[in-house]
């Protein structure tokens, strides 16, 4: 992007890219047309300055994946739940107050997590009820939330997203084989996944994220073009594509488990998977990439034409500031004179983050009159 807002031409860019950064031919060409796509969603610095986008943390998951790596819990006790959704509130009502009185606009919310659908329907409509009435004075260009495990989503919690004005969710297998999903910790099954996904359809979604991952244990390309089909059927406007990477804090790396993808395998699949997404027409609009990612691959968010997250792009171009509010959520501080930012990370420990909550909220409140 500092290339673009340059004046550089494609061809001098992929020059850049390839002779002084030694960035391979097709990962230039790749940064080129994803950043090409993004450029109408980016703003001035000017505008910049004013906007924001919000990051919201539920840390739980009914199960904890074999590859996760983030701060998310099963379910605690009722109490200590309880009193984080309420020191939650106070983080959100604070950051609201402040953005309002520095006259600052909220652009998108996307709550996640963990998986904001672990908790109840009373639980997420009162949750929704309080980032409305603090963060939704001027309404929100984008407002989405991760559904992510088919096992905790219910007609309930979907009308009560809808009545909110959630109009993007995220529905992940990241694979639609069975053994696999089993393997990897997975309490659902794929019909679990078809029929979650059908109710959202019904309830009125019509933006719908699917994450998968390549390079999960034992899977070959046989595996991975059955999943695949099954995508095709469904027709997701995102499909958000991970290579497995193997972080230190995930079980799977913890456990020295005796499960290993195969490299090859994952190269094969990645090759089958660019000719798929050419025929689906799905276009890549954001990349990144991890340490200890299988066959140094990227992650990669594809959409249908018109149907990129604005929330995914900000994130990860980091031209806008980003709020994050909750255990282990970071906040991105951008000064747009010269695209630099400062992060400040909120506790990943839950108990630390209930205690703190009063110190949490007043460096927020002195960061954002510093600005």
């Amino acid at each position: 992007h500092r290339f673009w807002d340059a004046g550089l031409t494609e061809g001098e860019i992929i020059r850049r890219l390839t002779n002084d950064y030694l960035v391979d031919q097709e990962k230039a060409d790749l940064l080129v047309e994803v950043t090409q796509r993004q450029r109408p969603y980016l703003h001035s610095a000017e505008i910049a300055r004013r906007l924001v986008s919000i990051y919201i943390s539920i840390p739980f998951c009914p199960t904890k994946c074999l590859y996760c790596s983030f701060p998310s819990f099963t379910l605690p006790r009722p109490q200590l739940l309880e009193t984080y959704l309420q020191n939650l509130e106070l983080e959100i009502a604070a950051v609201g107050q402040m953005l309002q009185e520095q006259g600052y606009q909220v652009e998108t919310v996307y709550m996640g997590g963990g998986t904001p659908t672990t908790l109840s329907a009373d639980q997420l409509d009162h949750l929704l009820a309080a980032i409305w009435q603090f963060l939704g004075q001027n309404g929100f260009a984008e407002f989405t939330v991760e559904a992510g495990r088919p096992d905790t989503i219910t007609y309930a919690k979907l009308h009560i997203l809808r009545k909110w004005s959630v109009n993007r969710i995220s529905i992940n297998p990241q694979t639609m084989w069975e053994p696999t999903l089993s393997l990897i910790g997975r309490k659902h099954t794929v019909e679990d996944i078809l029929e979650k996904y059908q109710m959202a359809r019904e309830t009125g979604f019509e933006a719908i994220n699917m994450d998968l991952i390549i390079g999960l244990p034992q899977e070959q390309l046989e595996q991975f073009q059955y999943t695949l089909e099954q995508i095709h059927a469904l027709q997701p406007e995102n499909l958000t594509v991970h290579t497995l990477a193997v972080k230190r804090a995930s079980r799977l790396k913890m456990e020295q488990q005796d499960i290993k993808s195969d490299e090859t395998a994952v190269e094969t699949m990645h090759c089958y998977l660019k000719k798929w997404l050419k025929h689906e027409v799905y276009e890549p609009y954001y990349l990144y990439r991890q340490k200890q990612m299988v066959a140094q691959l990227e992650n990669v968010g594809y959409t249908l034409k018109g149907h990129e997250s604005l929330y995914n792009i900000q994130m990860m171009e980091e031209r806008q500031h980003i709020i994050g509010l909750g255990v282990g959520a970071a906040s991105k501080y951008i000064h747009p004179a010269d695209w630099t930012l400062d992060t400040v990370n909120n506790p990943k420990d839950l108990l630390l983050y209930n205690e703190r909550i009063a110190e949490i909220i007043q460096k927020k409140k002195a960061k954002l009159t510093a600005l």
